[in-house]
């Protein structure tokens, strides 16, 4: 137990009620990635300020994590009535919602994400159209995906760390051809380059599935499970996923 953990649980025994507290306790329990004490720290900051956004962000982070995607969706939905202009709280609702195959609940996020994008200038709409273009595909609304993939173009600005993000896009419109989408090279000069590895391995497999070529898929997925970092992150977990669907 860390001495921030200690001090944090000695505060709380003299005020039980003060919310800000408990979520100071669980973000110290995240830290350890003791993910379930941080979610039971995060309820108690909710019981002790049921109004508070903040725990149930977080609270909703933490369930995404652990694949409780339903609970995960209400947490963020909550947030989100509280704190209706945080992006986050409509882009991870839409994530969660996706991992749990609540698609309708995904657009109605993810558009929503996009729209919060562009009204506060966030260069990261990228993000949300890959994840809204992934949703319409599993839905199999093919003409929705199209259009939404084609409102992002070489041009469109985007943080670094959106940037395999857009690439994925711009393969699904088109832009960027298959056979050179990958450039390991360019990845390893990034910050997080086994993470931005992941994503572009993902991106790549999830589109060939969609354009009836999974057995292009299994490679880059299989190269995915292998990597030996960010196994928390959503596309090695969507990879690892679909190579135990096929009994791989």
């Amino acid at each position: 137990m860390s001495d921030t953990i200690k001090e944090l649980t000695k505060q709380i025994k003299d005020q039980p009620k003060d919310a800000s507290l408990w979520l100071a306790l669980g973000n110290a329990y995240v830290e350890e990635n003791r993910l379930e004490d941080a979610i039971d720290a995060f309820s108690q900051g909710i019981i002790c300020n049921p109004f508070g956004v903040d725990c149930y962000h977080m609270r909703a982070r933490k369930y995404l994590t652990l694949r409780k995607c339903e609970f995960s969706v209400a947490d963020f939905a909550m947030a989100a009535r509280l704190d209706p202009d945080n992006v986050d709280n409509f882009y991870y609702q839409g994530v969660a919602a996706y991992m749990g195959k609540m698609y309708d609940r995904a657009v109605e996020a993810l558009l929503k994400t996009i729209e919060l994008m562009e009204a506060q200038h966030v260069k990261e709409t990228a993000a949300a159209v890959d994840w809204l273009w992934m949703t319409y595909t599993a839905m199999g609304k093919t003409e929705e995906a199209d259009a939404i993939a084609s409102t992002i173009q070489a041009d469109t600005p985007c943080l670094p760390r959106s940037n395999s993000y857009k690439k994925r896009v711009l393969l699904y419109n088109g832009t960027i051809r298959p056979e050179d989408f990958l450039d390991r090279q360019s990845l390893k000069n990034t910050d997080r380059p086994e993470l931005y590895l992941i994503s572009e391995l993902f991106g790549l497999g999830n589109y060939y599935i969609a354009k009836g070529e999974p057995e292009k898929a299994i490679p880059l997925f299989k190269e995915v499970r292998d990597i030996p970092t960010w196994h928390d992150c959503f596309h090695y977990t969507l990879a690892c996923d679909y190579l135990k669907e096929q009994g791989l």
